[in-house]
């Protein structure tokens, strides 16, 4: 299906629910965003940073619109494109109805930030933002003993504070701060005190490197 015909399509859907169904309506960022949040999910990441791209090309200011950018262009393998574009979002205003629906944007950008940021071995970078989303949501100092984290990525729930942690855990590793990796480490873990290797001696930094990759996959 061709771009033009999805416009029409979403014109249509639009005008359907307009003002007693006579009123024409062009699509508006917002819609365009949020059209290519559904092909987000869907795993169509290539089309659906097209959409995000015409969000933003209406309205440079539609700070959702960069954040799928910024996302798409991660999920594409182009880290540094995201990292761009979340850059572009980051002192926009959020949309307050996206606030209002449980999208908080700003959060989803410092999110995306760390995540890209340790992609893109920008680990101090990536440090900072992962600190900043934690403290600003309230779970700096969660462990996976009290539950769910509050905070999720609400466009992808399988995403949540546990991933910012481990992203914490491997950048601090790789800056040579062993002792806050395995502080960080031991957040995800149910029983922390079974772990509790010297970090001091090279035989216990390979444990805390091994204990980082396992975690990876087990969040």
């Amino acid at each position: 299906m061709t771009f033009k015909r999805l416009s029409i399509l979403i014109a249509i859907a639009i005008s359907l629910i307009s003002w007693n169904c006579r009123k024409q309506l062009e699509p508006t960022e917002v819609d365009m965003s949020e059209y290519g949040w559904v092909l987000y999910a869907n795993g169509d990441f290539l089309n659906s940073n097209e959409w995000f791209q015409e969000a933003v090309f209406t309205d440079s200011t539609y700070k959702d619109g960069f954040n799928g950018l910024g996302w798409t262009h991660g999920k594409l393998g182009q880290i540094q494109q995201g990292i761009a574009n979340f850059n572009l979002a980051l002192p926009l205003e959020d949309d307050a109805n996206l606030l209002g629906s449980g999208h908080n944007t700003t959060q989803q950008v410092i999110a995306g930030l760390a995540m890209a940021k340790h992609a893109d071995n920008q680990h101090a970078q990536a440090i900072i933002s992962g600190d900043s989303l934690l403290v600003v949501t309230g779970d700096d100092d969660y462990s996976v003993s009290l539950g769910d984290p509050n905070w999720f990525f609400s466009r992808d729930t399988k995403i949540n504070s546990k991933h910012i942690i481990w992203v914490l855990a491997s950048s601090h590793f790789v800056q040579g701060n062993f002792d806050k990796s395995l502080s960080r480490v031991h957040q995800l873990m149910s029983d922390p005190p079974t772990f509790a290797p010297d970090v001091n001696t090279v035989e216990g930094r390979l444990l805390l490197a091994e204990k980082i990759e396992f975690l990876r996959d087990n969040l």
